[in-house]
Formats: structure tokens, sequence, C-alpha cells
């Protein structure tokens, strides 16, 4: 968790897994920095987390469905704070966040952080289309890609780069 300080409550040996926690929340620090501490769009914080800490190499290629996946949620769930989410639809925002960052790298086959990342600032606009804006694409047509695929179980095979 990342609320101004990292914390990572551990109950027992992490392994593997610490980096990958690690990261997740330097992400976090690193954003609160950039933006003054402002908040940034839930899915794109978590998803962009998940991305940098997930998926380097092609370890999210192919997107792996959960069993259960459900339908997509509806957009507004995204625009608010996951723990205000129950367990189990908190599970499925984050897992829809980082499936969203990557229908944005997919759909643009380049590197996000090269081009919404850098250009965020400390009086930047920090809404979803403020940040979708260097793409020239918009969130409502994002969240339509997104949703569609998946619907479809579309899995993204191999990594754009």
């Amino acid at each position: 968790m990342f609320n101004g300080r990292i914390r990572v409550p551990a109950r027992g040996d992490l392994g593997r897994r610490s980096d990958a926690i690690l990261v997740h929340e330097l992400v976090h620090a690193l954003f609160a920095q950039m933006t003054g501490y402002r908040i940034l769009p839930p899915w794109f914080d978590e998803g962009i987390a998940q991305f940098v800490s997930e998926c380097g190499g092609d370890s999210c290629y192919p997107f792996k469905m959960p069993v259960n996946k459900g339908g997509f949620l509806r957009v507004e769930l995204f625009e608010q704070p996951f723990t205000k989410l129950d367990r189990l639809l908190m599970a499925r925002a984050y897992r829809q966040s980082l499936y969203t960052v990557m229908t944005i790298v997919n759909l643009r086959g380049l590197d996000v952080s090269a081009v919404v990342i850098d250009a965020i600032a400390i009086d930047s606009k920090l809404g979803s289309d403020a940040l979708l804006k260097p793409l020239e694409l918009s969130y409502k047509a994002l969240y339509k890609h997104a949703e569609a695929a998946w619907q479809k179980n579309h899995r993204f095979l191999q990594s754009p780069f």
C-alpha cells in the first residue's frame, strides 16, 4: 500500500513476489511525486503499476483470463478508489485495469510510459481523457475497446514490442 509511505504488510515469506510488490508500490510513489500527490484515475494508477511490476519481458503475454472472469465492470467503477469496492469486485477491478493498460499498448503498439507517463507533470490535468490525449484516444473509446476484447476473451497473445 502507498499512502505517502510504502507499506508492505507481510505475513511470512513473500518469496519472489516481494520484488514485484515493491516495484508496484514504487510506481505509486513515483506517480505521487510526479503529480504533487494528486489522485490519478484508479484504473490508470493500478493498471500501470501492475504492468510495470508484472509484465517484464513477456510474462503477461498471453493474458491469463480468470476462470470466473465476470463481465467488464461499469466505467464509473474504474474512476473511484478500488478500496470502496467489495473484495470480489476489487480483484476484478485490478485485473481489468491491467487489461485496460494492455489494451492501450496493443492498440497503439507503443510503450505507454514513453508517451503517457512522460506527459504527466505536477500541474497537468489528471483525468482519464487528459492522460490519454497524447495518444489521441478518449477514455470512452479505450473502455469500449477493452470491454469488447474482454467479452471476446482476447488474450493478447504476444507483446507488440
